[in-house]
């Protein structure tokens, strides 16, 4: 599956920080998915 999740967030003008505040979880999360350091489940 294809990581769009920097894209996404780029295009909707937020930060990571906030992101990860809206969904629960750290701002190192969300960077580790972004950089395909991190495969969640679903």
């Amino acid at each position: 599956m294809e990581n769009d999740i920097r894209v996404k967030r780029a295009e909707e003008h937020i930060t990571q920080e906030e992101l990860a505040t809206a969904v629960g979880v750290s701002r190192q999360t969300i960077y580790a998915i972004e950089h395909s350091r991190y495969d969640p489940s679903l």
